[in-house]
């Protein structure tokens, strides 16, 4: 029912009768099952679980398992390593009793007096005596442990070494900071000279950019990275704690060479010292690792571990004097190329200092980031790069305590060596101590690698194992010939191997006994060519990282000697791609070369006895384009070469269409401005409440501005108003988004005058009946029959408007009040259904204009009760020639 106030005010009575169809879906159930599976195992029952030394181990009762047999049941009955099935050892036939029965059978005797050390063992049944494990035999495992304790002799010479190592430690580390402060410090000088000096410096920027595009390993963070594993290492040296895990051996897994990207003479001396601290660093991680074994197996009274490591110390001990000696020749040429070396790095400190700190306090000027993006590097490359060296006083580095430090290295390696002298042979002694013990069972085969070994490419080196020794026969033999750290190049006591390139390190031997234990040993090794290469004479261009700029030639030419004579060619090779053969090359790149490449001058022999070697010549090339339209960017950089106001440094202008910045990730599109407000139709004096609808599709709103039109304002995104007198008044919205996009947008707001009149009520009238002149001028839908939508509003309580077969939900009628004009409503009456087709939820909207859907506004919502009853809903006054109701959805 709605209430119409006129100048003669009247109750005016709408009454709806909606019925709904609802329907319900179902959901089927899944079931599903899992099934289990079982296993058995046979086995024994030994006399115990646990032995000490000197004990038999017993099969107290047991039964052969039938399988090969004819008359008597047969096993063989091994005792093998826990987890192992390699039947090697000698096994223990038994010949079962009545039934297949076992009793009483003895299977081994624990060390001294027998051969079972400590550890765990399985037993294996071999059914059909065949040596090996199959499907028919069975195990019990784990069968019984063995544990057989010693006094195991502290290691002598340590606290010695321990010193020692700490000393390498310390020195090692400075080393490692003077190095990081020189190459940082030389870093800040160069990238001062490049983007201030472009000319003297662009194409240092150029070789750091290329490192970083083409993934070059960058050798001077391959050399740092060493020095600190090897500081680590004798750190761990110093600090001895025993490793309760001792059981296992420590194989080398030597490292790759670092190679230098130049040939700066400082560089391919640090590069030198990287290679010998790889190695000396992993023979200390090895020897660290022996140590704390030898000292777990100590704590643990493990004899028989503890002769393992100790015949480990000794090796590494070996092998790491001959590697001091190497690395003090790779420091002593590191000294000798910094005193030649005639750089002043104090030249510039004094304008590099006040530089740094603008760039630390204010970034990069546009200058230095054009320079930087016209060499190929972006903003955030040269924030990485000086991230690097923030933090840097000038002042702090010296060469001389430098020069100290190394010096310092090489005296401290040769009193380390020794030291090492007197360990070794302290260690000999302890070896004989444990191998003299009765407790100690020494199960483990000696490996020897044999001598030294030497050979050049492409010839097949022998080598012999065969001084390896052991109480029970070696069994298998396996070779590291690559340092990898993998035995799983060669097998056989005396293989030979053929190296496709020279190569210097050592060869490492495991042997196994047929006890199933191994050990491992080393050899060094050295593998040279066996045809000397070719020696470039000259190179140009001398400068090895180039700027070439697009349809201009760059020319490069080589000679070369080869000094047995052999014939020699030459071919150019540009990423790996043939370009052309001969002593000279023009190289003129096209715009699809604009980048970072690397041209290779490659001398060849075509006529060596054994196979030609070859040596090269690398030149890194920048490609860019010019810089067409005058702005100072090159093409390369500028994504529009003919328009001077568009380059990577202009400013976006949003809105214009146009990617003024050369950057698509900025915004260049501008906000939507909208908003609604309610009351639609407000009175004089009546707050309004503004809501702001508007949107960004790549940011979002930062500012608010609103006028509205009665010379008042807000900044507020929602604000609140009133108006005191009657009109239409223009509201304007004007936002801001992040990017400085701006939109506005206006809406008229017509304010109404409340009449003043004295009422009074008419209940017998409708506005929305039909023979007061209302009509229906929509609906979503009708069954047909007599209960059409008009059924709605035809003043017949029992005549229905029943909706669609399966329309159950958001249904609608639209009412045109009679008279087709405006009223005041404040009241609304709905009449319920007590059926589960019945109205339930519900919403009224009102239209003082057209009735479009945008035309309508929600006045009220609400539940209707199940039942044939009259509701009645009150509101504050509001004119509306259209009624809208919303059927939202049924009782059902």
């Amino acid at each position: 029912m709605f209430f119409n106030h006129t100048h003669k005010q009247r109750i005016i009575q709408v009454i709806l009768a909606v019925t709904l169809i609802v329907s319900l879906l179902a959901t089927p159930l899944i079931s599903g099952g899992a099934h289990l599976a079982h296993a058995d195992a046979a086995g024994f029952i030994l006399n115990r679980t646990h032995f000490g030394p000197n004990e038999q181990v017993i099969i107290e009762i047991g039964t052969l398992t039938s399988g090969c047999d004819t008359i008597a049941r047969v096993s063989d009955i091994y005792i093998v390593a826990h987890g192992s099935l390699d039947l090697f050892e000698t096994p223990n036939t038994i010949t079962a009793i009545g039934g297949g029965g076992v009793a009483s059978e003895v299977i081994g005797i624990t060390a001294p007096s027998g051969t079972l050390g400590t550890g765990t063992y399985d037993i294996v049944e071999d059914v059909c005596q065949d040596g090996v494990f199959n499907a028919g035999d069975t195990i019990l495992s784990p069968a019984f442990t063995v544990e057989i304790t010693t006094d195991v002799p502290p290691l002598p010479y340590f606290q010695e070494i321990k010193d020692h190592a700490q000393a390498e430690a310390d020195y090692w580390f400075d080393t490692f900071a003077y190095t990081q402060y020189r190459l940082m410090l030389l870093d800040a000088v160069q990238l001062y000279q490049a983007l201030l000096d472009p000319t003297e410096g662009e194409l240092w920027l150029i070789q750091e950019v290329f490192q970083i595009e083409l993934g070059t390993p960058d050798p001077k963070e391959a050399v740092l990275q060493s020095l600190l594993d090897k500081t680590r290492y004798y750190l761990g040296i110093a600090a001895d704690p025993p490793d309760p895990d001792f059981r296992q051996l420590a194989p080398l897994a030597a490292g790759d060479v670092i190679a230098p990207l130049s040939n700066d003479p400082i560089e391919l001396a640090l590069t030198a010292v990287g290679t010998e601290s790889r190695t000396e660093a992993e023979l200390a991680r090895a020897f660290l690792a022996s140590l704390e074994r030898y000292q777990g197996a100590e704590q643990a009274g493990d004899g028989e571990w503890a002769l393992i490591h100790a015949r480990a110390l000794k090796d590494y001990a070996v092998e790491l004097q001959t590697q001091l000696g190497q690395t003090n020749t790779a420091v002593s040429t590191l000294e000798t190329a910094l005193i030649a070396d005639t750089t002043d790095l104090s030249s510039t400190a004094a304008d590099l200092a006040t530089t740094h700190s603008r760039w630390r306090t204010t970034g990069f000027n546009a200058d230095e980031i054009r320079t930087a993006r016209n060499l190929g590097l972006s903003e955030t490359d040269l924030n990485d790069m000086l991230a690097e060296i923030d933090g840097l006083n000038f002042a702090d580095y010296s060469e001389t305590d430098y020069l100290a430090v190394l010096a310092n290295i090489r005296a401290e390696n040769n009193t380390f060596n020794n030291s090492l002298n007197g360990f070794i042979a302290d260690i000999d002694t302890l070896i004989t101590t444990l191998k003299s013990d009765p407790l100690v069972v020494d199960r483990s085969p000696i490996a020897n690698a044999g001598n030294s070994y030497s050979g050049t490419v492409g010839n097949a080196i022998s080598f012999d194992a065969t001084g390896s020794s052991n109480l029970a026969a070696v069994v298998a033999y396996a070779w590291d010939m690559d340092g990898d750290g993998n035995f799983d190049d060669a097998t056989g006591a005396t293989p030979s191997y053929t190296y496709a390139t020279p190569y210097k390190g050592v060869v490492g031997v495991q042997v196994t006994n047929n006890g199933v234990y191994a050990n491992i040993a080393y050899a060094q090794i050295e593998v040279s060519s066996g045809n000397q290469r070719p020696f470039i004479t000259t190179a140009t261009p001398a400068e090895r990282f180039l700027q070439v700029e697009t349809a201009t030639s760059a020319p490069f030419t080589l000679t070369a000697t080869d000094p047995d004579n052999d014939p020699l060619s030459i071919r150019w090779e540009l990423d790996d791609t043939l370009l052309t053969t001969g002593s000279t090359l023009n190289y003129t790149p096209t715009t699809s070369d604009i980048g970072l490449h690397t041209m290779r001058g490659i001398v060849s022999e075509t006529g060596a006895a054994g196979g030609g070697s070859e040596t090269a010549v690398n030149w890194q090339i920048f490609v860019y384009a010019p810089d067409s339209d005058g702005d100072l960017w090159h093409d390369n950089v500028d994504c529009a070469i003919n328009d001077p106001n568009v380059h990577p440094g202009m400013s976006e202008i949003v809105g214009n269409g146009i990617d003024d910045d050369c950057d698509p990730t900025t915004s260049d599109v501008p906000p939507i401005a909208a908003f609604s407000f309610a009351p639609a139709i407000p009175a004089v004096g009546e707050t309004i409440q503004f809501s702001d609808l508007s949107s960004d599709s790549d940011g979002s709103i930062v500012a608010w501005a609103w006028n509205f039109g009665d010379a008042a304002t807000s900044n507020t995104p929602n604000p609140s108003h009133s108006y005191s007198a009657a009109g239409t008044y223009p509201v304007a919205l004007t936002i801001t988004d992040n990017d400085g996009g701006q939109a506005t947008v206006t809406q008229n707001v017509v304010v109404y005058e409340l009449p003043t009149a004295v009422f009074t009520t008419d209940l017998a009238q409708n506005a929305a009946a039909i023979a007061n002149g209302a009509t229906v001028v929509d609906f979503s839908s009708t069954n047909g029959g007599g209960n059409t939508a008009v059924s709605a509003i035809d003043s017949n309580d029992l005549s229905l408007w029943l909706t669609a077969n399966g329309q159950t939900s958001d249904q609608f009628i639209k009412v045109d009040l009679a008279g087709s004009e405006s009223h005041l409503i404040e009241q609304f009456v709905i009449k319920g259904a007590a059926t589960d087709r019945g109205l339930r939820d519900f919403e009224i909207l009102v239209s003082s204009g057209g009735s479009n859907d945008a035309d309508f506004v929600s006045v009220v919502s609400g539940t209707l009760p199940q039942d044939d009853a009259f509701h009645s809903f009150t509101i504050s006054p509001v004119a509306a020639r259209y009624v809208k109701l919303r059927a939202i959805n049924n009782w059902g």
